[in-house]
């Protein structure tokens, strides 16, 4: 072995082609660092053009928020759906965009998501001053250490999905004849007037029109059809857009008053008597009974009052025969 050393130190060829070789060595070694440091650059590059765009051509809303719920990026599509600009809206707050009355099932829903992904189903107010209903996936973001950092809200816009549902819901709800809400829809809000404390004292209003069988039996149903509707228009016009009025079948009438003392409701049962009987003028000859009871606590269920309001609207029909 040291023979072999000691003749390659007398070689000054061997000891340059050493030299050489290992220059040589590193240069290839760099050459091949710089390459994959280069591609790996490239690489990069490229996913920041897929991941441009993907933002810019993604059919969906997409936000990130900070911790607090401001918009910290938004894809462009955010143009198609709302008609802001990026910058009408980064660094605002999510809320700031959602109709008042969707608010807290909003906030509910952004809670409930914190585990995994969320729902939310509400509306947002547009550019030009509408709302538009959106379906939104939340799903919560984390730092390193385990601390809530934001998150990610994909949204589609489903308006006229909505606007389909609630002309369904509307016929599924609505009287023909009188063009009120009918039984069904009475029974889907009267549990919403009973919970509401706000809504007493409560008063509803019961009533059927007089001897509607004979006018049907003895003019056609025609012509009772066309007393139905004129009723309705009489019940409707005296009112308010808080009041729950409907059709509850047959010759039969309800209205639900909130915030309605009983002698606030006994002058609306007045007044609408008095425009019924008006009606004759236009050669619709009828009448209409009222009853009329109120409570001002809060109420599970409307069986008792609903009898009070039938024994008085019975008592008042006996008094109007009595006085004809």
């Amino acid at each position: 072995m040291g023979g072999i050393l000691q003749m390659f130190i007398q070689h000054r060829d061997l000891q340059w082609f050493a030299i050489v070789l290992v220059i040589g060595v590193i240069f290839v070694g760099l050459a091949y660092l710089f390459e994959r440091v280069h591609s790996r650059k490239e690489q990069g590059k490229q996913e920041i053009r897929w991941m441009k765009t993907i933002a810019e051509n993604v059919m969906d809303l997409i936000l990130i928020l900070d911790e607090k719920g401001r918009i910290q990026y938004i894809t462009p599509s955010i143009t198609r759906f709302l008609k802001y600009t990026d910058a009408e809206v980064k660094g605002k707050a999510i809320l700031d965009y959602v109709h008042p009355e969707d608010k807290k099932s909003a906030v509910k829903g952004f809670q409930t998501g914190r585990e995994n992904y969320g729902k939310i189903v509400g509306r947002f107010l547009h550019k030009e001053g509408y709302y538009v209903y959106l379906s939104a996936q939340i799903k919560h973001l984390y730092d390193e250490r385990g601390k809530e950092a934001g998150a990610v809200i994909s949204c589609q816009d489903i308006t006229e999905r909505k606007r389909t549902e609630n002309r369904l819901r509307n016929l599924r709800f609505k009287d023909v004849l009188t063009g009120l809400h009918n039984r069904g829809y009475f029974e889907d809000q009267l549990p919403k007037y009973l919970k509401e404390e706000k809504n007493y004292p409560l008063s509803i209003v019961v009533g059927d029109i007089d001897d509607l069988k004979k006018i049907n039996d003895n003019f056609g149903h025609l012509r009772g059809d066309r007393i139905l509707g004129s009723v309705g228009k009489v019940l409707k016009n005296n009112c308010r857009k808080e009041d729950l009025v409907c059709r509850m079948g047959g010759d039969e009438f309800v209205m639900l008053l909130p915030k309605t003392q009983e002698d606030e409701a006994r002058k609306v049962a007045e007044r609408i008597e008095k425009d019924v009987c008006a009606l004759g003028k236009h050669g619709m000859v009828c009448g209409i009974s009222l009853g009329i009871s109120t409570v001002t606590e809060p109420i599970i269920n409307i069986e008792a009052m609903m009898e009070k309001a039938d024994q008085n609207m019975y008592n008042r029909k006996n008094q109007r025969k009595k006085a004809v």
